[in-house]
């Protein structure tokens, strides 16, 4: 068995919220763990049948799906998506590109891909390119965010009634009436009503010592780190019940005691910062407007939305 839906990203936009409420459904089934078996580096030498069998667990349940936020800007992933699930319904959760890409700065941050420094100082680096060679990955800070250029690849092989996008600023305003649109797209039960709409979302951590101790703890225990043949890191989670009880461990050091001791001051990018990214992606923003039929103007202005 195959799914028939993908929570494809964007990364860093509110994809885990959508994932939550729709593994509560009594209709659907979805992994508590995203699957990267699309944009696995080894995706050529991985057996099918061993992504087949994540779906064993299945009764009847009638949306099947996966969620990875990485696949929307990966250009290998439509292909290979359409090669092996052709009819697939793909969901996407789009967030102003600026406040993305400093989410996903931080997120960089505490998983080892990127040095702890301050946001100011490490994104203006990251878009001059002084990252590139040392820090490949980087990139994708910047590049995740073109959304129009990610949706077009899609539109390649899928047709536009098989993608629903979603604006994460509407999930966050509206989260009952847009979940429910999404559980309409999936033929399920659209009055349904998630636990997960009364919980707040995890929030993001911006202390940099928190980050150096959590960038610790996922090097130690919750990932090896590798290389692929164009030298970007590769993340593979460790399958170790020890490993993963020290992570948790460590977690719950910074969650209840270096929090109170640190706090979580989010730092404000300046305002002349954030119009620099908001003129990085204004023509791509431009493009999705047309498509969406639907403005975009704090995105375009780089204001926090």
């Amino acid at each position: 068995m195959l799914p028939n839906f993908l929570i494809i990203g964007a990364q860093k936009a509110g994809s885990t919220f959508v994932h939550e409420c729709i593994r509560e459904h009594p209709d659907a089934f979805i992994p508590r763990n995203e699957i990267a078996f699309f944009e696995d580096p080894d995706y050529l030498d991985n057996e099918i049948s061993q992504f087949i069998s994540i779906f064993d667990a299945v009764k009847n349940e009638k949306a099947i799906g996966i969620k990875c936020p990485d696949y929307l800007a990966r250009p290998e992933c439509p292909e290979r998506i359409y090669k092996h699930i052709p009819n697939a319904k793909l969901i996407m959760v789009l967030r102003n590109p600026v406040d993305r890409a400093i989410s996903a700065y931080y997120w960089f941050m505490q998983v080892g891909i990127i040095p702890n420094r301050p946001l100011e100082q490490g994104l203006k680096d990251i878009i001059s390119g002084l990252y590139d060679n040392q820090y490949p990955r980087s990139r994708e800070i910047i590049n995740y965010g073109f959304y129009y250029e990610h949706l077009m690849r899609y539109l390649h092989y899928f047709e536009k009634n098989k993608l629903l996008i979603v604006l994460q600023s509407d999930l966050r305003d509206n989260p009952r009436q847009v979940i429910s649109r999404i559980y309409r797209f999936l033929e399920i039960d659209d009055s349904f009503v998630p636990k997960t709409l009364t919980t707040r979302p995890k929030q993001s951590v911006y202390s940099l010592t928190r980050l150096k101790w959590l960038s610790a703890a996922n090097r130690l225990f919750f990932y090896t780190y590798s290389s692929d043949e164009d030298n970007m890191m590769v993340l593979h989670p460790i399958d170790n019940k020890l490993s993963k009880l020290c992570y948790y461990i460590f977690v719950a050091i910074d969650r209840y005691l270096l929090a109170f001791i640190f706090g979580n001051n989010n730092v404000k990018l300046n305002e002349y910062t954030r119009n620099i990214l908001a003129d990085i992606y204004i023509k791509d923003v431009a493009l999705l407007e047309k498509f969406l039929g639907q403005e975009l103007t704090k995105w375009k202005q780089g204001v926090q939305s």
